[in-house]
C-alpha cells in the first residue's frame, strides 16, 4: 500500500506560474495528492496509538472529574453513564490531537505535509518512519509537557469557576493561556522538523511567529476547532449515534490529515520569512 510513491512533479512537468495564488494551488496540490493524503492519514493512525492510548488514559480521568458532578446531581441518567463517560473521553483525546498533537507522530505527519505542500518528494513510509526517529526526543518531550499542562489546566479552570468572588474571574486569564498556547502549536511542529534549536527555543520562536500573524493564526485555529471539537459536539449532541461513528471513521480516514494539509500550507511561507531572516542575521 505504501512501497512506491513518488510525490514530487516530475521531469517534464511545468512550473506555476508565480503569480498563482496560493489558494488555487492549496486545492491542485489536494486534488493530486489526495489519495496518498489518506495513505498518510492512515500512517498517522498507525503510528499514534500507543501515544493515543496514554492521552486516553489521562483524559478518562478528566472525564469522570467532569461527569462525578452531574450524576451526584442526578442530571445525567444511569444507562447513559458508561457511554457518555467513553465519548467525552475520546472526544478529549481527538481535541487534544487535534489542538496540540502526539509528539513524534505529529513531528512525521507536518514533514511528510510540509514537503507535498511544496510539491518535494516524500517516500510515505520510509521517511514517516525516519521523521520519527530523528526527532522524537524533541516531540516526545513537547507531548508530555502537553499533557501535564492539559492536565493542570483543567483542574485549574474547575477550581477558579468553582470559587465565588474576584478569583473566579482567574479562569478567564486561563483561556487567554490555552489560546496562546494553542496557536504556538500551529507553527511548533514545523519549526521542530526545520531546525536544530532546543525545545525552549523552539517554542519560543512558534509563539513570537503565531503572535506576529495573529489573524492567519486565529483563522487556522478556528478551522481546525471547527473540523475536531464543533462537528463532533453536533454529532453528540443533535444528531444520532450513526453520525457520531461516521465522523469517527472520518477522523481515522481523513480529517486529521484535512487540518494538517491546511494548517501547513498556510503557514510555510511564514517559515520561508523566518528562514530568510536568519540567514540574513548570520552575514
Amino acid at each position: 500500500m505504501f512501497a512506491k510513491n513518488y510525490m514530487k512533479p516530475g521531469p517534464g512537468v511545468e512550473k506555476r506560474d508565480p503569480n498563482q495564488s496560493r489558494f488555487s494551488i492549496f486545492f491542485e496540490i489536494f486534488g493530486e495528492k489526495f489519495w496518498d493524503l489518506i495513505k498518510l492519514n492512515l500512517l498517522y493512525v498507525l503510528f499514534s496509538i500507543p501515544a493515543f492510548i496514554i492521552t486516553c488514559i489521562v483524559t478518562g480521568f478528566l472525564s469522570t472529574s467532569f461527569l462525578n458532578p452531574m450524576i451526584e446531581a442526578g442530571l445525567l441518567a444511569e444507562d447513559a453513564i458508561f457511554s457518555t463517560y467513553w465519548s467525552l473521553n475520546i472526544l478529549l483525546a481527538v481535541c487534544f490531537n487535534a489542538l496540540w498533537g502526539l509528539g513524534p507522530s505529529t513531528a512525521s505527519l507536518t514533514y511528510a505535509l510540509r514537503n507535498i505542500g511544496r510539491e518535494e518528494h516524500v517516500w510515505l513510509w520510509s521517511d514517516f518512519k525516519q521523521k520519527i526517529k530523528e526527532n522524537f526526543k524533541q516531540s516526545s518531550g513537547l507531548w508530555l509537557l502537553d499533557l501535564v499542562l492539559f492536565v493542570l489546566i483543567i483542574f485549574a479552570y474547575n477550581f477558579y469557576a468553582s470559587m465565588g468572588g474576584a478569583v473566579s474571574y482567574l479562569r478567564y486569564i486561563l483561556i487567554f493561556f490555552i489560546i496562546v498556547y494553542t496557536l504556538l502549536h500551529l507553527f511548533v511542529y514545523q519549526l521542530m522538523i526545520t531546525f536544530k534549536l532546543p525545545l525552549k527555543a523552539i517554542m519560543k520562536n512558534a509563539l513570537i511567529l503565531s503572535l506576529a500573524k495573529a489573524p492567519k493564526s486565529v483563522i487556522l485555529l478556528i478551522a481546525n476547532a471547527l473540523i475536531h471539537i464543533v462537528l463532533p459536539l453536533i454529532a453528540t449532541l443533535y444528531i444520532s449515534p450513526i453520525a457520531i461513528v461516521i465522523y469517527f471513521i472520518l477522523e481515522i480516514v481523513f480529517l486529521p490529515v484535512l487540518s494538517s494539509f491546511i494548517t501547513n500550507f498556510a503557514i510555510y511561507p511564514t517559515i520561508e520569512e523566518y528562514i530568510k531572516l536568519a540567514e540574513e542575521n548570520k552575514e
